[in-house]
């Protein structure tokens, strides 16, 4: 199964991720798991909001109130669309678990997948191109498509917001990247003036060697990076993590 990147709870004691069957059509579910009272993590089970609507690319926000995800319900939620294109969807952590899920306010008219929430309250997602919007009173108005300090030509994908938004990592397929197949992982950080620097590969260690790497995920606490790379077709990956801190050096 190829799967995504994992998405933790404050605490790192409960963890979200998506997987696909890839000989199912339309097979992606979010599953979750959690660490059982004698200290270890129990088998993976389906997220009570997902199972049959093709849902992949969970993440939560800093606080854990909200999780986001890719679906593609239909606005019912009792089908999915035809095509398979996702929107967004995000679902509020309560007393009794997670409510019903809805729709984020904006969609285009392509597949939107990844997902990630600053504590300013700004959601980062892609649709081809990454954009952000404000949350939870996201509409037209307050849409952004991202500059070309971030966004080219080629596909941008998966964002991966740092909390207090001084660096953005996101995926791309554009010339010069390392993955044999596929892209690679660019990075940003923001200048004295709050303007997003040219993005730049994170470089040999982080991408070569490998089909493709993908999924950028950030831990509760924002001191850990978790991404994926893809070994093998078919669509054999592996999750890896670091310290954020060895992110530093490329902010020149």
């Amino acid at each position: 199964k190829l799967h995504s990147s994992p998405a933790f709870m404050p605490g790192a004691e409960e963890v979200y991720f998506s997987a696909i069957n890839i000989n199912v059509r339309f097979s992606e579910k979010i599953f979750v798991m959690k660490v059982s009272d004698n200290g270890f993590w129990e088998e993976p089970q389906i997220a009570p909001f997902s199972g049959n609507f093709f849902d992949g690319s969970p993440s939560i926000s800093p606080d854990g109130k909200f999780l986001f995800f890719s679906s593609a319900r239909t606005m019912d939620q009792k089908t999915i669309n035809e095509d398979g294109e996702r929107n967004i969807w995000v679902v509020e952590r309560n007393e009794d678990g997670w409510g019903t899920p809805h729709p984020i306010s904006y969609s285009t008219s392509l597949w939107e997948n990844g997902t990630s929430l600053s504590v300013f309250g700004n959601l980062y997602f892609d649709s081809v191109d990454i954009y952000k919007l404000s949350f939870p009173d996201g509409n037209e108005q307050n849409v952004r498509k991202l500059n070309d300090s971030i966004n080219s030509y080629f596909t941008e994908l998966h964002p991966c917001i740092a909390q207090d938004e001084h660096f953005l990592i996101f995926y791309s397929n554009r010339p010069g990247h390392y993955g044999k197949s596929g892209g690679d992982l660019y990075i940003s950080f923001k200048d004295e003036d709050n303007i997003w620097k040219d993005a730049v590969n994170l470089g040999e260690a982080f991408n070569k060697g490998h089909l493709s790497t993908s999924f950028p995920r950030l831990s509760p606490d924002g001191e850990f990076l978790f991404f994926l790379k893809l070994v093998s077709v078919p669509w054999e990956a592996e999750v890896y993590w670091i310290s954020v801190n060895a992110l530093d050096k490329l902010n020149n």
